[in-house]
């Protein structure tokens, strides 16, 4: 048993938690938790050292005493503690703790420095190890918030020479990483730097250059990118959120298949190219082994951070009661009986700066904004708040329930969010000091920065399933990142300690949680650590896999590249229509058990020159062959003629360039055209006799408002479905050369204009994309040939705001184009 055992069984645990429940503490007390925590920063043990700094932020937040923080902080080498200190002492402090000692303290932090930002010592270790493994395959494993980002774009930086891609798991962290990269490029210019780098987002916007190139990818991206271009190898593949590669999900094993047939071809053309891994969790740098193509990846981890959570139980189900869960200690320990009524009144009552709800359902996130709204107060006579508010319901419409919120300083955050608004609702409460509360699903584990000081949980579900160490420690490392602990240069101790509220309630936590065991699992100090892979095509645990997913997973890499796995026997696909929907991504059905028919139909067909056509060559000729009809519910729908129809006007409308307000009254009339029961997918709260989940409405019993509100997420999810699950089809048929060429173009871009094209390639949307070129294509150039690129003139944003435009067009093209 190490120091913290013995701590455990000593007497120290109700003078320690004193620090925490406001209790008084006589100077006897105060002294003894001062020693207790130099002798555990004198421990070589971490944990030990871990708490004795715990002790300290602890000390400092209730008495406002910095000495001791400032020295443990230098002796930790957390040098951004040490200046922001520094900078808080009075004359007198200074006096006391010497003039001299503290200006050479000053003078040190000179070398902790790097574009006007201190770094702790081990942000500095990491860098400097990063740099020095350009060209090698290495693991960064660091807190969230510790700066991985930064290193990415630095890399890219150093080696604007080289193929590079940045590997990211959604298309709202490609818009991030490219802001990212473009703001950094920018900042470089301004002082006189030569970075000029063209971003490429999709596969189909990639040129091959002798100057290098950048791509931010998805893993679906990349595949395509890897299926059109036949020998093209990146120098650099950078795999941000790395963790994701332990998952069973398809999207996950994709992944890993993208990643395994990238590093066999760099091999089969004899080209070296490297991988480095940036996750929050990894507990051995081997566990990211892939099966056929391992190669030794160096790693490089920290694991110590300057905060040190708090977690409250907050019991509004037993006893009513509020307790602090210490994961040191392994105990619960009562501060004070609770007087709310519900979840909603412990959050209101509650409120931080900035905060922080996690739900699992978008459906849940709603149902509680909605009771939020009864509770919180209006943000009066907020300008930066009134801006908000109109530019919402100009875009989306006046009765979206988001514009009700933002205008009570509450913003959510869920799949079902139209993309752009999704980000730009982000930069509200990022930016916007009113907007106080972001009740967001698990799209927040995915790498989202936002500003916040205290997160609440009232569920601890994600999925169908519960919130694993990994996923829980990357959502409340969301909290009291360094940018706001350091803020200005100055330290708010109050965030050394960030709070996190887990709400035991009946309304969304289930019955079978235990609270105390749920932290305990996930947070004790001392519990041992271990990576879980459920991903098939990984080394780690792969003898304990499903037979069954480690086949699918084996026949893919077969038909993509029979050289991988290096075995003897592969499948493959015998037929040219049965190979391209591989490439294609089509894993509903069993592919290699249908080619045959499948392409016999294909070749009967003839070529498609309408949507209506196309949608019955996909439900004729795929989705018929469909063996399991549970899981692929929503795709089966498209058997059906009137669901056909209904896709067939959800395609036009994209071709018609019709702004998503006009979407909304559409989509609200065509319903009250239906009437009766209307398909709602997970939105639904009536169940018909042959389904398990309520996936439909009673269209007449809904308000107008809550009509507004389903088409708004129903046009979010139905455009979703056809990007995921009808669009790959499109490039399908495209490579048949089975469509008409416009036609093609319609389905796949929303429009054959050559312009507009190219401008969705460098990521804005068609909508955008039309009126730029219309409205303001003096201020938007385009070079062509073979590096074709968009450059935007800087007074576009103004001439939009002199033209009255609405703000989330002016943040998308302040977004997209860098300015």
């Amino acid at each position: 048993m190490g120091m913290i055992g013995k701590i455990r069984r000593g007497s120290m645990f109700p003078v320690y938690i004193k620090l925490f429940d406001g209790a008084p503490l006589e100077l006897n007390e105060k002294i003894a938790l001062l020693s207790i925590a130099i002798e555990c920063q004198k421990s070589s043990d971490e944990i030990s050292q871990n708490l004795g700094y715990r002790i300290i932020a602890a000390y400092t937040k209730r008495f406002k005493d910095f000495d001791p923080l400032l020295q443990i902080s230098a002796n930790h080498g957390y040098a951004p503690l040490v200046d922001s200190i520094i900078k808080k002492l009075s004359v007198d402090d200074i006096d006391r703790l010497g003039a001299l000692s503290i200006e050479m303290l000053d003078a040190t932090m000179e070398l902790y420095e790097n574009d006007g930002i201190v770094l702790t010592d081990d942000q500095w270790g990491i860098r400097n190890f990063f740099e020095a493994s350009d060209n090698k395959s290495v693991s960064i494993v660091a807190p969230t918030s510790f700066g991985k980002s930064e290193l990415i774009v630095e890399f890219c930086r150093r080696n604007q020479k080289r193929n590079i891609c940045i590997l990211v798991p959604t298309k709202s962290l490609i818009a991030q990483t490219r802001k990212r990269i473009l703001t950094s490029a920018k900042e470089a210019r301004q002082v006189g730097a030569d970075w000029s780098p063209e971003v490429v987002l999709h596969p189909e916007a990639f040129r091959r250059s002798e100057n290098g190139s950048l791509c931010i990818y998805t893993q679906e991206r990349l595949f395509r990118h890897f299926i059109m271009f036949g020998e093209s190898v990146f120098d650099d593949l950078l795999v941000d959120e790395a963790h994701n590669m332990f998952g069973k999900g398809h999207r996950e094993v994709l992944l890993n298949q993208i990643l395994t047939l990238h590093r066999a071809r760099a091999e089969a053309v004899g080209k070296i190219s490297n991988t480095k891994f940036f996750t929050p969790f990894l507990v051995n740098p081997d566990s990211l082994s892939l099966r056929y193509q391992h190669r030794e990846v160096e790693g490089r981890k920290i694991t110590k951070s300057i905060k040190s959570e708090v977690f409250y139980i907050a019991d509004l189900k037993e006893n009513s009661d509020l307790s602090i869960y210490d994961h040191y200690f392994d105990k619960l320990h009562k501060i004070s009986d609770l007087e709310c009524d519900s979840t909603e009144d412990y959050i209101a009552s509650s409120d931080a700066g900035k905060n922080i709800v996690y739900q699992n359902r978008p459906v849940k996130i709603e149902l509680m904004a909605r009771t939020l709204l009864r509770i919180l107060p209006s943000v009066d006579g907020d300008e930066e708040i009134s801006t908000a508010v109109k530019a919402i319901r100009e875009y989306v419409h006046p009765q979206y329930l988001l514009g009700e919120c933002i205008e009570k300083g509450m913003i959510y955050h869920h799949g079902s969010v139209p993309d752009i608004v999704k980000l730009y609702v982000e930069s509200v409460f990022s930016e916007i000091s009113a907007a106080r509360f972001i009740i967001c699903s698990s799209t927040l584990l995915e790498g989202v920065n936002i500003p916040a000081t205290k997160l609440f949980l009232p569920t601890v579900n994600i999925g169908r399933g519960v919130l694993n160490t990994s996923q829980f420690n990357n959502l409340i490392g969301r909290v009291c990142r360094y940018k706001e602990i350091f803020k200005g240069g100055e330290l708010d101790e109050e965030l050394l300690l960030p709070e996190i509220h887990l709400i035991v309630n009946s309304d969304y936590m289930h019955n079978n949680i235990n609270p105390k065991k749920f932290l305990s699992d996930r947070l004790k100090v001392d519990k041992k650590k271990v990576d879980n892979n459920e991903n098939p095509l990984l080394s780690l645990d792969y003898e304990k896999l499903p037979a069954g997913s480690k086949e699918e997973a084996d026949t893919f890499l077969d038909v993509i590249d029979p050289t991988v796995r290096k075995v003897d026997k592969v499948r493959s696909a015998r037929t040219s229509v049965g190979y391209l929907s591989f490439t294609h991504n089509i894993y509903e059905l069993d592919i290699l058990e249908h080619e045959r028919d499948i392409e016999i139909d294909v070749n009967e067909f003839g070529i498609i020159d309408d949507i209506d056509k196309f949608l019955l060559f996909v439900a004729t000729i795929f989705i018929s062959r469909v063996g399991d009809k549970s899981k692929y519910f929503d795709l089966l729908r498209l058997e059906h003629d009137g669901a056909r129809a209904f896709y067939s006007m959800l395609m036009r409308w994209k071709l018609d360039h019709l702004p998503l307000a006009q979407m909304v009254d559409r989509f609200v009339s065509y319903w009250n055209d239906v009437g009766g029961t209307v398909f709602v997918g997970r939105w639904g709260d009536y169940q018909q006799q042959e389904d398990f989940f309520p996936r439909y409405v009673v269209w007449n019993e809904k308000t107008d408002a809550e009509k507004v509100n389903l088409a708004i997420v129903r046009i979010k999810d139905e455009q979703d479905f056809i990007e995921s699950a009808l669009s790959k089809y499109v490039d399908l048929v495209g490579d048949l050369k089975i469509i008409d060429p416009d036609l093609y173009l319609s389905l796949k871009y929303g429009t054959s204009d050559e312009l507009e094209i190219e401008l969705i390639k460098s990521g804005f949307n068609g909508l955008l994309a039309k009126h730029l070129l219309e409205n303001y294509s003096e201020y938007v150039n385009f070079t062509s040939g073979e590096f074709s690129n968009f450059t935007f003139e800087d007074e576009i944003l103004d001439v939009m705001r002199e033209n009255d435009e609405n703000e989330i067009l002016i943040f998308e093209v302040k977004l997209m184009s860098g300015l």
